[in-house]
């Protein structure tokens, strides 16, 4: 069994090497929450982002936003996944932390950054996050209460989860408020002429929704006819400063960047990069559903920079999903065909998995452009319930690398990947405990502390010019070492049940999808037994 044991640790710590840095991510909530500067993005000196976590660390404690045994079970699993766990809660907008109340006037801490990132991602704050809640926040909050059709409580919890907002509003305003006009004037002349199909949109419109209403009659007559000169470009202007329509384009821009077909800045403008990542979902779906949707049927060029776009037909055809959201069965049934998959396909298909991991290392960093920051949707629960309605499909599509779909598949992956370095590190963590070779370092190469910990409980430590604040950390990363030991194990069982399975060979590829499941089935196991 100890060789079984060997081979798997030196397989597992292969495969760990080629994974992207953790710390990006956390260093990208701590931008958008405020505890490090926009402006230092594309250079974070090691020393403040140790200080940030600091503050962010002892700001969640104090806010209340979580139970006292919800913290404790979270770092069960180790101080970077501590860190990362709540980071991510508090900037989730699929299924995000929900308010009992909103922060009192003068308040700082979490609780006022949580809502100041809330109301930055949609675009309805333009000051630092950092800021006190006071006068400023409240009227902002008002404004998206204003759209929301609700109250400023309701409003901020309606932020939490992106498709419930996006049905409540469908439901709220009549069909016709969702026909966007919108202007970009840095578009190209290519782009331009294929999406230059006002006619063709116009009897689309027509066909859906008739002329019952004075809006629809009018665009009709004064912006959808053939006749370019007689374009109403006074009424676009003013429909594109309408705050309902501006507060869709930028909700269709986060949905996009959810989905991982828009990777550019959330900025409200549906520039050259925003309007191709329309384009490509339709075109994904069209793949993903058997179906021809035209471009038309979504969105024209109308001229002098102007667009209009049919939001009710998107956002009801794509953006809004009710499937199930249990990842386990997502990755339970890719592994099932990975498992009886021919050889050369299984091959195939592990090198483009190899493929996957390495485009979504690369796209892992945070950057600022012009005081907005570039950054990744780390939340996957939209994107497993989408998963679902191609669930049959997905395997030949990275088998195949399909380029149409190629930009959902790398976000939907992510997830995958992320499951699989953590179960990854949990297993060589049991492993190196079980064979006497786990270890944990603190500090610098010139002033350190080491210790060696045995299975049966002997810790031997080495200490090297290490000062008082050292050798607390020290302590603490132990802590947390120790207690999460039991997890790892745990971990650790339920892959070498598979690995070493009689009469059955398993590879490695599905031995990764197989990890995954442990790695998740434990986690759930651990904060069931700690929550209860």
């Amino acid at each position: 069994m100890v060789d079984t044991e060997i081979h798997l640790l030196e397989q597992c710590e292969k495969e760990l090497a080629g994974f992207r840095d953790e710390g990006n991510e956390i260093r990208q909530h701590l931008l958008e929450l405020g505890y490090l500067s926009v402006n230092t993005a594309n250079s974070v000196h090691p020393k403040d982002e140790i200080l940030a976590r600091q503050l962010f660390e002892k700001e969640l404690l104090q806010s209340g936003l979580f139970k006292p045994e919800q913290l404790a079970a979270e770092h069960r699993f180790g101080q970077e996944y501590f860190l990362r766990y709540f980071l991510r809660k508090l900037t989730d907008i699929d299924d995000g932390l929900v308010l009992g109340h909103l922060p009192e006037i003068g308040e700082t801490g979490l609780r006022s950054r949580f809502v100041h990132y809330r109301l930055d991602l949609f675009g309805m704050w333009e000051h630092p996050v950092s800021l006190a809640y006071g006068m400023v926040s409240a009227l902002q909050i008002g404004e998206l209460a204003e759209v929301g059709k609700c109250t400023s409580l309701e409003a901020i919890n309606y932020l939490a989860n992106v498709d419930r907002f996006t049905r409540h509003l469908l439901a709220s305003y009549n069909e016709e408020q969702f026909i966007l006009a919108f202007r970009s004037v840095n578009i190209s002349g290519r782009l331009k002429e294929k999406l230059d199909r006002r006619f063709a949109f116009g009897r689309q419109l027509k066909d859906d929704f008739g002329e019952k209403t004075e809006f629809l009659r009018y665009l009709q007559k004064h912006v959808l006819n053939r006749d370019e000169d007689r374009i109403d470009y006074g009424f676009l202007e003013k429909e594109s400063k309408n705050p309902l329509s501006r507060f869709l384009v930028r909700l269709i821009q986060v949905h996009q960047w959810q989905e991982g077909f828009y990777s550019g800045l959330l900025d409200s403008d549906l520039g050259e990069v925003s309007l191709q990542s329309l384009i490509d979902s339709v075109e994904t779906y069209n793949l993903a559903d058997g179906k021809d949707i035209k471009m038309h049927r979504v969105l024209t060029y109308l001229g002098n920079g102007y667009f209009m776009f049919n939001a009710l037909f998107f956002l009801q055809e794509y953006m809004v999903d009710n499937q199930p959201t249990e990842e386990q069965k997502l990755w339970e049934n890719l592994a099932g065909e990975v498992e009886n998959a021919d050889d050369e396909s299984r091959e195939k298909f592990t090198a483009n998995l190899q493929q996957l991991r390495d485009e979504v290392s690369l796209q892992s960093t945070v950057e600022e452009k012009g005081g907005f920051l570039k950054r990744i949707y780390f939340g996957f629960k939209k994107l497993i319930r989408k998963a679902f309605r191609f669930l049959r499909k997905i395997f030949r599509w990275v088998l195949e690398r399909i380029e149409k779909v190629w930009g959902f598949v790398k976000k939907l992956f992510a997830s995958f990947f992320e499951n699989l370095y953590n179960g990854l590190r949990a297993f060589v963590d049991g492993i190196k405990f079980l064979l006497g070779r786990k270890l944990v370092f603190t500090g610098t190469p010139v002033q350190f502390i080491i210790s060696k910990i045995s299975p049966d409980g002997d810790v031997a430590t080495l200490v090297i010019n290490a000062g008082p604040d050292i050798v607390m950390q020290h302590v603490r990363e132990t802590r947390y070492q120790l207690s999460a030991m039991a997890f790892s194990l745990a971990v650790v069982g339920n892959v070498l049940k598979l690995a070493v399975q009689p009469f059955q060979l398993i590879t490695w590829p599905l031995l990764l999808f197989k990890l995954v499941g442990s790695f998740q089935s434990a986690s759930a196991r651990l904060r069931n037994s700690v929550t209860n």
